[in-house]
């Protein structure tokens, strides 16, 4: 099992950022930074009517590019929130998540 810290989740989220996003994100974009233990969701990025954004992500996966998949998808939806796109999964979407995988980073 892999266990997430804040730690290893900024490591992660600079390297998708600097492969991936071409370092356009900034952690600091995110307001309520959480790692819970979760059954029903791996990952989550989302705008709340506080007008906050709320990122997060399971705290144990199977392996670490698991928790690598989730992360780089996540940030996808950060990148559509930051950029003012709608959260979904439809073309911008598609087209990050062709992004990452060039990279190796399966965020489907």
């Amino acid at each position: 099992m892999f266990k997430v810290t804040e730690k290893r989740l900024r490591q992660a989220f600079a390297e998708i950022n600097r492969t991936v996003f071409d370092s356009e994100l900034e952690f600091s974009a995110i307001d309520v930074l959480e790692i819970e233990d979760s059954d029903s969701e791996a990952g989550w990025c989302v705008p709340e009517d506080d007008g906050n954004i709320y990122f997060g992500v399971r705290a144990e996966f199977p392996c670490v590019y698991s928790f690598k998949d989730i992360l780089a998808h996540e940030m996808i939806h950060l990148h559509q929130i930051v950029n003012n796109k709608p959260v979904n999964h439809g073309t911008f979407f598609k087209h990050w998540v062709e992004r990452c995988e060039v990279h190796g980073y399966y965020a489907d």
